[in-house]
């Protein structure tokens, strides 16, 4: 006899196929290039399971290498991964009411969970949220660990693996906007490159991010004023 919760296991496992997809091109990538760096296996999955940023963990590989101290590695994780306090913000409201599931769920958001989630029904994302992070970290850590076990060897064979990351986030951006259908965000992320590149393009991805704030932050004060004054 099928149990709801097995079915909604079957379910999510589906619904995160686009992700699971992706995440094993990029972990896997992401294995290959720590190793090859000369990260240790076991740091390089632990990463991946206490960190899990697929783009804090890249930006962490050239780091690790170069020696870099405890300092800039925690800042530069910090700053690469503050924009998923915005994920967090925004969906307070579906996370579980409380005990680990909520922590959990807080702490395990990601760019594809949060574009997963988003496009659920609003009274079922708290029953889901919990469920679909930790799948979607499933996904990561193991593909981690498939990467390592490959070894440096395949570093020199397939070219370009750090590219697979960005290949990711391009397909969720697809993705989401077949679901929702909304141009702000692209229009957002070209605003944003835009200015970082041209005035701040040794830290473009902090620049970036921090226009992007910035805007939303903006827009959603004026959007705020514009409900006051019809109210």
């Amino acid at each position: 006899m099928k149990t709801a919760s097995s079915s909604d296991w079957r379910h999510l496992i589906r619904l995160t196929l686009p992700i699971a997809m992706g995440y094993y091109a990029a972990g896997i990538a992401y294995g290959i290039l720590a190793v090859s760096a000369g990260l240790p296996a076991w740091l390089t999955v632990a990463l991946s399971m206490l960190v899990y940023s697929g783009a804090a963990q890249y930006a962490a590989i050239p780091l690790f290498a170069a020696g870099a101290g405890f300092f800039p590695l925690v800042v530069g994780t910090l700053l690469i991964s503050l924009r998923q306090i915005f994920y967090t913000l925004a969906l307070h409201r579906d996370l579980p009411k409380k005990g680990l599931l909520r922590w959990y769920a807080t702490a395990s958001i990601t760019d594809e969970s949060y574009a997963l989630v988003a496009t659920q029904d609003k009274s079922e994302r708290p029953r889901l949220i919990s469920k679909i992070n930790f799948l979607c970290q499933f996904y990561w850590v193991s593909a981690s660990l498939i990467g390592t076990l490959l070894g440096a060897e395949l570093a020199n064979a397939i070219p370009h693996l750090e590219f697979a990351l960005p290949c990711l986030f391009i397909i969720l951006a697809y993705e989401q906007y077949r679901q929702v259908r909304q141009y702000f965000p692209f229009l957002l992320s070209v605003g944003a490159f835009v200015p970082a590149k041209l005035f701040a393009a040794d830290w473009l991805m902090l620049a970036a991010i921090l226009c992007c704030m910035t805007a939303i932050l903006m827009r959603y004060n004026l959007q705020l004023r514009y409900k006051e004054r019809k109210s």
